[in-house]
């Protein structure tokens, strides 16, 4: 029984039997719209009237060849998808008309279940790649910076060779820190690419278990395993036409890396509990944070397949590699999250400001995009950072050289009261660092904050 429904998406039928037209919008009428047409031109004048979404082809009409027609609907608007219906003994047209730009093909007699899942699963790629265009509408309307942010010589450089890259439909292989921008990075390229139309899916290869990961790339027939109450079609399969980001690819299970190496090499998948071999058009953006050269010595990476995606590669700078761009992320996504949380421009004080272009940024930019984000969302609006607001974790770096004990002035101490004027001198720094905060004080030094008064007292570290 399915259960799904589109009710905007549109479906036409073309076919010059009544019965064959009949048959195909009673099994889809409480799915979707269905539109009916019994030659070319009625076709035709469909088309160009209402906005179709997908078209059921028959490839005998009497008037024109089916092939001509689906290279007519495909020239009038190539986002429409076509599904080509033919009789058993016709493989040959069929495989023809893929060729020529046909989503897929049925044959007649159909079944019914298998019928209505290849619909609904076309239905839910086009609502995906409306949903992309729409996004990409809504990113521009805001004045949202798509692109990755950059002053950096280093990084303007690989943005250029990027761009180059984008237009070819070569695998690219991006190595970088967690944090350093990887799918940032893979959405430009494909944005700058004759693909940007298209889906752009990332998928996590290292943060699926590897039974759902198969059945995320592949797909899935219904009854395939427990819980396949439907057929599901894999990202390969839906990004037909786009990209597929293969993140943290230096994590996929070695038996993944075979079954991903053959779809990639044969454009084709398999779906879980299918026999069935569905041809796949994307381009594929692999990322890693790990050397896989290293992962390939230790039998953990597949060689031919680091050789099949590793076509053109990028190694990105970490943050602190490019620190000509800090202050500019910074400023970025300080207007970036005024504008999402509707709220006044935060302003960072210049001491803090200074600290946090020589901070070390182990989380990269993701970490710096956070924290601005955190500012906004814990604080209002037109508010001055000051070190007090940062969380203690970046305090740390800033409790350095400085802080060392000062021997010559210990000399004649014993070791209690030594420890006792280095723990003053300590909690005199931190709470100066953290500007008078004693709750933040006593976080950083993981103590509990009546514990700190104490030792305040104790040292009239405050009078």
């Amino acid at each position: 029984m399915i259960d799904k429904k589109f009710p905007s998406q549109n479906v036409l039928v073309v076919d010059d039997e009544e019965s064959v037209r009949f048959t195909l919008k009673l099994t889809l009428k409480k799915i979707c719209k269905v539109f009916e047409a019994a030659n070319q031109s009625d076709c035709l004048s469909i088309i160009i009237h209402d906005k179709i979404d997908i078209v059921l082809l028959d490839v005998g009409l009497p008037d024109i060849n089916g092939i001509e027609l689906l290279t007519e609907i495909k020239k009038y608007d190539s986002t429409i998808e076509v599904i080509m219906v033919t009789a058993l003994d016709d493989y040959e047209t069929a495989i023809k008309a893929i060729k020529f730009g046909a989503y897929d093909y049925i044959t007649k007699p159909f079944n019914t279940d298998e019928f209505q899942n290849l619909v609904i699963r076309v239905l839910e790629r086009k609502m995906l790649v409306d949903e992309n265009k729409f996004l990409k509408h809504e990113l521009a309307k805001n004045s949202v910076h798509k692109n990755i942010i950059a002053k950096d010589k280093v990084m303007i450089e690989l943005l250029k060779k990027a761009d180059k890259v984008a237009k070819s439909n070569s695998p690219v292989l991006i190595y970088g820190e967690s944090g350093s921008g990887k799918e940032v990075f893979a959405r430009f390229m494909h944005e700058q690419s004759d693909r940007a139309q298209m889906p752009f899916i990332p998928i996590n290869c290292g943060g699926i278990p590897e039974n759902l990961l198969e059945s995320e790339l592949f797909g899935y027939e219904k009854g395939a395993f427990t819980g396949a109450v439907t057929t599901k079609p894999g990202k390969l399969e839906i990004a037909a036409g786009g990209t597929v980001f293969l993140d943290e690819i230096g994590n996929m299970p070695i038996t993944m890396q075979v079954k991903l190496l053959r779809a990639l090499q044969e454009l084709q998948v398999e779906r879980i509990g299918s026999n069935r071999l569905i041809p796949i058009d994307v381009r594929i953006i692999s990322a890693t944070n790990i050397v896989l050269d290293e992962a390939i010595k230790n039998n953990l990476f597949r060689e031919d397949l680091y050789f099949r995606l590793n076509v053109v590669s990028f190694k990105l700078p970490a943050l602190r590699e490019r620190r000509a761009d800090i202050k500019v992320l910074l400023d970025y996504y300080i207007d970036y999250y005024s504008v999402k949380f509707k709220k006044q421009k935060i302003v960072i004080s210049s001491t803090v400001k200074g600290y946090l272009e020589k901070y070390e940024w182990p989380g990269n930019v993701r970490e710096l995009k956070n924290l601005i984000e955190s500012f906004y969302a814990l604080y209002g609006g037109g508010d001055e950072i000051s070190f007090s607001y940062l969380p203690v974790e970046m305090l740390v770096k800033n409790i350095d050289e400085n802080n060392k004990v000062n021997l010559k002035n210990i000399n004649n101490l014993s070791l209690k009261e030594a420890v006792s004027e280095f723990e003053k001198d300590y909690i005199k720094k931190v709470l100066n660092l953290c500007e008078g905060n004693q709750g933040k004080t006593a976080d950083f030094l993981k103590i509990h904050r009546n514990t700190l008064l104490l030792k305040v007292n104790q040292y009239n570290i405050l009078k």
